[in-house]
Parts: C-alpha cells; sequence; structure tokens
C-alpha cells in the first residue's frame, strides 16, 4: 500500500508535457461560426472538449482565443483543415499566451493558405475535458480582393513609368502560347490613346526579371481575356524594332504588364512612338556638334533614327551603332564624357577619337566605355576620362552598344579635369631674404621651362590678397638652369607673404608655395599715425577691426585689429 501511494504521489508531481499531442476522443460540435472582422463570443461549457466549423478565404486572416475564459482554467486550441479534427490535419495551434492572452489561456492568429472549410478545437491543456467554463473568441481580417481593372492609369508617349509591383500572386495568367510562358504576377493595366496611326514599341529601361506585355482594344473591357503579346522583356531592355504594335489613331488600348514571377520590385517603361524618319542633325561625323567651353551638357536629347557612323578601327569595346558625334578641343587637362545620369534611358557606349572625318576608317580611337559600374542608374551608361593634349580636336562618338537600332534619350556631359600636361617649368628653390637696407630679395631657380613667357611675383599681408611685386621674362623653352632674382624695395614692418606664379604663352597659369619673410624695426621710430590698406589716414581707436599700417619712421608696421 505504501508502495501505491509513493508511485500516485510521484504521478501527481509529473510536470505537464505532451502540450502538442492530438486528441483522439470525439469532441462535441457546437456548430458553425459566422466571422466577421469584429471580435465575437461563444461559450464553451465545462465538462467536455468543444470546437466549431467556419469557411476561410485564402489570404484572410483568422484570429481565436480563451483569453476571456473564466478564472485560470488553462485551455488548449487547435486549427485544422476540414471539419473534423479527428480525421483532419492540424494547421496551427497554442497552450499558453499566444499573440492576444496572457498565462495559461490560449489564441491563435492564423493566415488561410487555401479557401476551404475548417475547424478550430478547444480543449483543457492536455487534451482533456474542459475544466470550467470556457470562452472562444473569434474575428476574420480580410483585405480587398486585388483588382488590376480597379484603377487604371492614362500613359502617354515617350513618358517613363515607373511602378512598384507588389509581391505575391495575380488574377490574370494569360495562356502561355501568348508570350510563350505563364504569368502569376501582379498584373498592372495602363489605358493609352495613340494620336497617329503606325508601329509602337516598349521600352523598359530598367532591370527586372521578365515581364510579359500585352494589350488590346479597351472597348473590349477590362478582364483576364483577349490580351496580345507584344514582348517578354527581361531586365534593362530598350526594346527592339521588330517588335511593333500596330495601333490606331483615336483608339483606347489597355497595355497590361504581367510578371513571370510573384518577386515584386520596381520598373519603369515607356511606349516609343512612330515618328519621321529624320536622323540628329549630328548624325554623321562631319556633321558634329561642337563644344566651344566647358563643362557642357547636351541636355535630354535622342539618337532615334541615328545611322551606324563607325570607323572600323580595333576599338576596346564591342561594336557601336546608331550614333551621333560632338567634337572638343583639348587643352592639356583630363577631359570627361558621359551618358552616366538618369536621363539616359538606353544601354549606351562612347568612344573618343583622333584624326579627320574624311578619312573615318583611319580614325585613331583614344578611349571607349560601354558599361560603367559607378553609373548610379543602372551601370549600362557609360563614361570615358583621357588626357587631352593642347589644341588637338577629339571625337566623341555617342550611340547604342551594339551595332543596328538601338535607340532612346541620353544626356552627354563633358567635364574639364585636372591638367595632365607636362608641367610648365620644373622649380627647384624659391626663396626670399631680408637687406640691410630693409629690401627683400627675392630669388628662384628652373631646372626646365616648356612655353614659359612671363613670372609674376606677388606680395601680401594676409597670405588672401596679392598685389604685384614684379614681371621677370621667362625663357621660353630651355633644358638647362637658369637663375632670376627681384627685389621687393617696400616690405612691411611686420610679415610679408610672396607667392611665384608662372605664365604659359597661351595665359594658363600656375602658382608655387608661398613663403614668408619677416621685418622688423626699432619701435622707438613707430608714430601715432595709422593707415588703412588703401593708404588712407584712419583714426585707429574708432577703426573696424582689420589690418592697418602704422608709420614708424621712413617704414611701415602691419597692425591686425580685432576689435
Amino acid at each position: 500500500m505504501k508502495n501505491l501511494c509513493l508511485f500516485l504521489a510521484f504521478i501527481i508531481l509529473l510536470p505537464k508535457v505532451g502540450k502538442s499531442q492530438m486528441c483522439n476522443t470525439t469532441p462535441t460540435n457546437m456548430g458553425a461560426l459566422t466571422l466577421t472582422s469584429t471580435w465575437q463570443n461563444a461559450a464553451a461549457n465545462s465538462g467536455a472538449k468543444r470546437y466549431w466549423t467556419f469557411n476561410a478565404t485564402a489570404g484572410c486572416t483568422y484570429d481565436f482565443s480563451s483569453c476571456n475564459s473564466i478564472n485560470t482554467n488553462d485551455t488548449y486550441l487547435r486549427l485544422y483543415s476540414g471539419t473534423n479534427p479527428l480525421t483532419a490535419v492540424l494547421q496551427t495551434s497554442n497552450d499558453d499566451n499566444g499573440p492576444w492572452c496572457t498565462g495559461t489561456k490560449a489564441s491563435i492568429s492564423w493566415v488561410c493558405p487555401t479557401t476551404g472549410a475548417y475547424s478550430i478545437l478547444l480543449t483543457n491543456w492536455s487534451c482533456a475535458n474542459i475544466s470550467s467554463n470556457s470562452i472562444l473568441s473569434y474575428r476574420e481580417i480580410c483585405a480587398p480582393p486585388y483588382n488590376p481593372c480597379g484603377s487604371i492609369p492614362t500613359i502617354n508617349c515617350g513618358v517613363l513609368t515607373s511602378l512598384s509591383v507588389v509581391s505575391g500572386n495575380g488574377i490574370y495568367n494569360p495562356p502561355s502560347t501568348t508570350c510563350g510562358f505563364s504569368t502569376p504576377g501582379k498584373e498592372y493595366i495602363y489605358s493609352f490613346t495613340p494620336t497617329v496611326t503606325g508601329n509602337y514599341q516598349i521600352s523598359q529601361p530598367t532591370s527586372f526579371g521578365y515581364i510579359d506585355y500585352f494589350y488590346k482594344v479597351a472597348s473590349g473591357g477590362c478582364s483576364g481575356t483577349g490580351w496580345t503579346c507584344i514582348d517578354d522583356i527581361s531586365n534593362a531592355n530598350i526594346g527592339n524594332a521588330s517588335v511593333n504594335i500596330a495601333l490606331t489613331s483615336g483608339v483606347a488600348y489597355y497595355i497590361l504588364l504581367d510578371p513571370e514571377s510573384t518577386t515584386g520590385g520596381s520598373v519603369s517603361f515607356s511606349i516609343t512612338c512612330p515618328v519621321p524618319v529624320v536622323p540628329p542633325a549630328n548624325n554623321d561625323c562631319s556633321s558634329a556638334i561642337s563644344i566651344s567651353s566647358l563643362p557642357y551638357s547636351s541636355g535630354v536629347v535622342s539618337n532615334n533614327n541615328a545611322t551606324d557612323d563607325v570607323p572600323t578601327s580595333t576599338s576596346g569595346c564591342s561594336t557601336q551603332g546608331s550614333n551621333v558625334w560632338y567634337t572638343v578641343v583639348g587643352n592639356g587637362n583630363n577631359l570627361t564624357a558621359t551618358t552616366c545620369n538618369s536621363s539616359t534611358n538606353f544601354d549606351t557606349e562612347v568612344r573618343v577619337y583622333t584624326g579627320s572625318c574624311s578619312s573615318l576608317n583611319s580614325m585613331v580611337e583614344v578611349t571607349c566605355n560601354d558599361d560603367y559600374s559607378s553609373c548610379v542608374s543602372s551601370g549600362l551608361q557609360s563614361s570615358v576620362t583621357w588626357c587631352s593634349q593642347v589644341g588637338m580636336t577629339y571625337y566623341i562618338s555617342v550611340g547604342y552598344f551594339a551595332s543596328g537600332v538601338g535607340y532612346g534619350n541620353y544626356v552627354l556631359s563633358v567635364t574639364d579635369g585636372v591638367s595632365c600636361s607636362p608641367l610648365p617649368i620644373e622649380l627647384i628653390s624659391f626663396t626670399g631674404d631680408l637687406m640691410d637696407n630693409n629690401s627683400v630679395l627675392l630669388k628662384w631657380t628652373t631646372e626646365t621651362e616648356t612655353n614659359n613667357n612671363y613670372f609674376l611675383v606677388e606680395k601680401s599681408l594676409d597670405a588672401i590678397n596679392w598685389s604685384s611685386v614684379s614681371k621677370v621674362q621667362g625663357a621660353g623653352n630651355s633644358l638647362y638652369r637658369i637663375n632670376y632674382s627681384t627685389i621687393d624695395n617696400n616690405p612691411i614692418i611686420g610679415v610679408n607673404y610672396y607667392r611665384l606664379t608662372q605664365v604659359d604663352y597661351n595665359g594658363q597659369k600656375k602658382s608655387f608655395n608661398i613663403i614668408a619673410v619677416e621685418l622688423t624695426i626699432d619701435m622707438n621710430k613707430c608714430s601715432d599715425i595709422f593707415y588703412d590698406i588703401t593708404g588712407r589716414e584712419i583714426d585707429i581707436t574708432t577703426a573696424s577691426p582689420g589690418i592697418y599700417l602704422q608709420k614708424c619712421g621712413k617704414d611701415y608696421k602691419k597692425i591686425i585689429k580685432t576689435n
């Protein structure tokens, strides 16, 4: 008997286990629930397991809880597919807490994967009968059904339309034989009315998996049937002149975008409308647009209808087509020509040549680029930088990355960079020495000189504002060491700053490091007479903060007033 008591005590002290076990006895059917978006309650008396049936819609969220149950009843909720918990498949369950309760009450929030009949079972935590009165609370939350016909924006020729494709399944799936593939993604429909009769094309300049494009006459109604395939486009594709949509002026059409995947993302597209076949003004090398000053921007222009006009010389890129031309004269600096901007909406290639348009195939390629990875838009635009020679004419060819028809909008920018020409002079030294008569001897030495017209020696009191000391003629071109000097006979008492500037025959300048020379004097020679930097006598006690000169004998001392 003692052993039996110990055994029973052991059983009583066992912790709760098996909370996820299935219930193997028939529960009581409490009937069908009608769920709404408002919480409702159903009573479940003690002494039995209780279950309810309900119909659920795919994509809707269903919330169940026993949070309102009486006392400390330790409840368990199980949700099954089908109407019989003994034979149905368990979808989800909860013993304690869940999204709506605390403690030993149970709650569930579940998204229905497939429309159909389901059941919800309420028991004690161990799947036993309910030990005290319990309450089942329930509700249904459903978003409006997806309808691509609910809002149909209007689009126009040549205007880029950008949209965010929401992930998930759509409701249309034109037959796979239409464009060749299944299109389970969410659909987007637009209205377009052409103003002229002719062939139109779709252009998608952004990267986005595969999207199938369809069209149909709008008078046929907005639905999932009757669509004609235009093209299935992947990634950044400018379309193709061989994929035409024959549209009639004044007739309203629907344009359908239907992704081949359900992952979603961002995409842009536009409709290219028929235009008279007129090539751009700078279609040929001989009609190249001259860039007269830098920086330069072409503005938003198109290479539509441009012909292939490319030298046959070996290229660092592949091929080029539908190209147009620009010219720029080198200035000895690094020049950059780029289509890397958000207004360029097709896969460009930029090339730079020297030579003559009269002998196109004899032109020499300086540099080229097809895809420039640092472009913030898509990486399919182009950018080149080259060291330009002074006076050299460069021809810039902008076109599609491959031969044949490839068109779109672009902006060509040409900018000026740092000098890449040989240094006009090679400076060895630049020094300043204070002489006995309080003048300053300035000396400099060059190792070589190229096109050096003259030197400017300048002086400043603050290393910001400069005035000329002297102009010294340069040697022009020299491969030998040459010594130069000049004298400043009017230095100011205090620190005098000097800089040396070299000037080429073409007017280009280069300044070198600043040096400082300090002039001191016996302060007993200084008077109470002060001047501003223009030489006008002033009252130093009422003058504004700034730099002034104090008369000290035949010299002047720099005074910096701070308040």
